[in-house]
């Protein structure tokens, strides 16, 4: 979460309210001290000043534009109902996602489906991309599938492990043979000790610390699958970045990237204004989803590509 406190709490003592909860829950997830004063959320920060720019404006026009794009949401009612595990239709990746829970609540592991899963459920196409957020060790959970499969109708056999990273791959065969690899991480932060440099990662002792390291709100979307199974986490107003019809539509030309007045359109966005400051990669991400899904990429995103 440091990542976009970096960008939120360094460059202003006290911060326009765009989402409250969040705001505070990021505060809560990284110990900083908070005061709620009206619509705004003062919080009192001593990070080290890293990769901010040199001057204010920027990033104050940065937040002014976000501010105009989150007062849409106000009023608006979203027209399609949030993701649920009712919403998998493909049987074997419900069996999957039942076998990991069925463990995961076993043993008290609070564990979380995120990023594209979740993303592509909203959008109503199919998705394999199985990313599992557990908050504590990932191996010693990814130990306990194995030890559970041995007696089950899934087989777990561990792929490759990152341990620097917190993250770990397993392949899971169910009967018939249908095999599938899905990934297992730590729930972690990721600080940047320079600008495009490789993050430091640690571990965090919550799911929304996670989520505020990501890079579009599209992505940032969770599933809880145990101890219980199928609470739904937005933390960033993500919901109402998707169009109104998930009616998949072409890619038609670059210019309509940007026209930002087109509100039947799904919406790129970052979570803080130095997002691609940290990670200048996530420009390209960007324009990759844009163009993917046909989306908008939203005024205070544009602005921030400036600011990098």
């Amino acid at each position: 979460t440091v990542v976009m406190l970096r960008g939120l709490l360094e460059l202003f003592p006290s911060l326009p309210c765009i989402n409250r909860d969040a705001t505070v829950a990021c505060a809560r997830a990284t110990g900083h001290k908070y005061l709620l004063c009206g619509d705004r959320v003062l919080l009192n920060h001593d990070l080290q000043r890293v990769a901010t720019p040199n001057q204010n404006d920027p990033a104050n026009l940065y937040y002014r534009y976000e501010v105009k794009e989150i007062e849409r949401f106000q009023g608006k009612e979203l027209s399609f109902a949030a993701p649920s595990f009712q919403s998998v239709k493909r049987d074997r990746i419900k069996e999957i996602i039942q076998f990991v829970h069925r463990v995961g609540a076993e043993h008290e592991a609070e564990v979380y489906l995120i990023g594209g899963f979740v993303r592509d459920l909203v959008r109503k196409q199919p998705s394999e991309d199985l990313d599992f957020i557990i908050v504590g060790s990932p191996s010693d959970f990814a130990s306990k599938l194995i030890e559970a499969s041995k007696n089950g109708s899934i087989n777990m056999e561990r792929v490759k492990e990152h341990p620097s990273f917190g993250t770990l791959t397993l392949c899971a065969t169910l009967g018939d043979g249908f095999s599938l690899k899905i990934d297992v991480a730590t729930s972690r932060t990721e600080v940047y000790p320079k600008p495009a440099d490789l993050p430091v990662v640690q571990p965090a002792d919550t799911i929304e610390a996670d989520i505020f390291r990501r890079d579009f709100t599209i992505n940032t979307l969770a599933l809880q699958v145990s101890p219980k199974l199928d609470e739904f986490l937005d933390l960033n107003c993500a919901l109402y970045d998707f169009p109104a019809s998930n009616d998949a539509r072409p890619f038609t030309s670059m210019k309509y990237l940007f026209n930002t007045t087109d509100e039947e359109r799904g919406c790129i966005r970052i979570l803080h204004p130095l997002s691609f400051i940290d990670d200048p990669t996530r420009i390209y991400r960007a324009l990759r989803f844009a163009i993917r899904f046909n989306y908008i990429v939203s005024k205070s995103t544009v602005h921030a590509i400036t600011l990098a």
